[in-house]
């Protein structure tokens, strides 16, 4: 199909509009990722006791609190040793599966085959977690904190099993009783808000992140806006445009 001198004159008159539109948009998206930043750099920082006090005294504000995390009130369980913040327990047992698919040979017949497998499949879940954490002298709930502490694999226990038992095993994971992050919320009235614990980073590598990013928002929105532009024009171009004659 032939493109004619008033298609392509059309399409960089949709090609302006659509720049002119994607400024006009980008800039509250731009905006918003600049005012995120300077929270976040503006933020009253700490690194010990005795500052982090200091600004629950003072409501100052917005806060970036480095530190260490401790657990109140540690778990533990019988089957493994040790206290832990958080401890969970899969129970797994191992089951045949059967399943059908689908192949196409050169002649293009369709044929159908079955595939038996076996796998450990989680059939039951238990959790304990401690119920509040210090930081800093101060206690908190998890209710108080979004923050979901690590957990890594322990140990895996397979008890004997009868002769007509199915095959069990229990895998263990656990979260350490404390953590190294940065502590990251609102002071207002002497009352913490919209706390948030951001586990293995310092009050340096949150505020580089920080302004590395200001500008993804807008990127990520000029390639969509670009890409939909381009197919406007194309679509606009395989058209019959019989009002342009």
């Amino acid at each position: 199909m032939e493109i004619t001198k008033r298609e392509i004159l059309f399409s960089f008159i949709i090609m302006a509009i659509m720049v002119f539109l994607g400024t006009v948009i980008s800039r509250p998206i731009l905006s918003h990722s600049l005012s995120n930043a300077l929270k976040t750099i503006s933020s009253v920082q700490s690194k010990d006791s005795v500052t982090f006090n200091y600004i629950k005294r003072t409501d100052v504000g917005d806060f970036l609190a480095e530190g260490i995390i401790n657990t109140i009130n540690p778990v533990s369980i019988d089957d493994i040793e040790g206290k832990y913040q958080k401890i969970k327990k899969e129970k797994q047992e191992y089951r045949r599966h059967t399943e059908t698919y689908t192949t196409t040979d050169s002649k293009g017949d369709v044929q159908t085959h079955t595939r038996t497998y076996w796998s450990w499949d989680t059939i039951h879940t238990d959790v304990w977690k401690s119920d509040s954490l210090l930081f800093y002298g101060n206690v908190f709930t998890y209710k108080d904190i979004r923050y979901n502490p690590a957990m890594t694999y322990l140990k895996t226990i397979k008890p004997k099993r009868g002769f007509f038992e199915t095959e069990i095993r229990y895998k263990y994971y656990t979260a350490p009783m404390t953590e190294q992050g940065t502590l990251s919320g609102n002071i207002s009235d002497k009352s913490f808000i919209n706390l948030r614990f951001i586990k293995n980073q310092n009050i340096d590598s949150i505020i580089k992140e920080s302004e590395e990013t200001i500008n993804v928002g807008p990127i990520i929105f000029w390639i969509f806006w670009l890409f939909l532009t381009g197919i406007l024009i194309i679509v606009f171009c395989n058209a019959e445009n019989r009002w342009l004659y």
